[in-house]
């Protein structure tokens, strides 16, 4: 049983280390989409495509801020094995 507890400590702290990972991929996308956005500015010519990759960087911003609250969502404790009585098993 300890196995047990000792694979599901480690997947969580592997979920809160890639719900880090997105978080930061996150906050890189909405920095890429100011600077595309500031690049439109001073490019009316390409304006409308680089506006578009703005907005697409930040919908996978708001797509990895939710995995990342997936992520630390999912790994819950009440899915440790129980007894009859509902107590985790030793």
């Amino acid at each position: 049983m300890a196995d047990f507890f000792e694979a599901r400590d480690r997947e969580r702290e592997l979920s809160e280390q890639t719900a880090e990972i997105a978080e930061r991929i996150a906050t890189t996308e909405d920095q890429v989409a100011v600077i595309f956005n500031a690049v439109a500015d001073s490019h009316p010519e390409r304006a409308d495509a680089l506006r578009g990759h703005a907005q697409a960087a930040r919908e996978f911003a708001v797509h990895e801020r939710r995995e990342a609250q997936r992520l630390r969502t999912t790994t819950d404790p009440s899915s440790a094995p129980t007894d009859a009585s509902g107590s985790p098993k030793a």
